[in-house]
């Protein structure tokens, strides 16, 4: 899918300029019981996460997952409101949101969540990325379809890496420029 391969390629581009790398990961099997997973996911992963969520991944959402630094492992490849894509711990992390939801009854639609952030970015089962509030299990923002986010976020991503690759460096003030900036969507 070339959207999803375009935003991997943007992820690698901005890890570059980071002088950052990007590998799939593996798990060891006290790291599987704990509800970690190899990152990018493999189709058993996969199929337990549409459980975990309660639908059908798209064929854009299942590419997302499948694909190699769509969305990095650890912090420091996210741009614009996500600091850390949950990767291999995505099962867990989407375990425990689910967890909240019956523990403070949370009124969510069905949704998959991708960050680690405490206001998260979720895809509904409508295909809609949104951002959730961790602490009080409401939807805070609304970012539109699940391709034309990809798009934007990927233009963020490119436009933060010529970034830090103009400045010389990854330092706070360069980050707190770019996310100031007027002419950046917020994606």
């Amino acid at each position: 899918m070339d959207l999803v391969n375009r935003l991997a390629a943007a992820h690698e581009t901005l890890a570059k300029a980071r002088g950052l790398t990007l590998a799939p990961t593996e798990v060891t099997a006290e790291e599987r019981a704990a509800g970690a997973a190899p990152w990018p996911l493999g189709e058993d992963d996969l199929a337990a996460l549409e459980e975990i969520a309660g639908f059908p991944f798209s064929p854009t959402l299942r590419a997302l997952l499948t694909t190699s630094n769509a969305l990095p492992v650890g912090d420091g490849y996210g741009v614009y409101g996500v600091s850390e894509w949950s990767g291999g711990s995505i099962l867990g992390r989407n375990r425990e949101i689910a967890q909240a939801r019956d523990d403070y009854d949370w009124d969510l639609p069905k949704l998959l969540v991708l960050s680690h952030d405490e206001d998260f970015r979720a895809i509904q089962e409508d295909g809609t990325v949104v951002e959730v509030c961790g602490n009080e299990g409401n939807i805070e923002a609304t970012f539109g379809p699940l391709d034309a986010w990809i798009d934007r976020y990927t233009d963020a991503v490119l436009a933060y890496a010529a970034a830090v690759v103009a400045a010389k460096n990854d330092s706070y003030e360069v980050r707190e420029a770019f996310q100031e900036d007027p002419e950046i969507e917020y994606v």
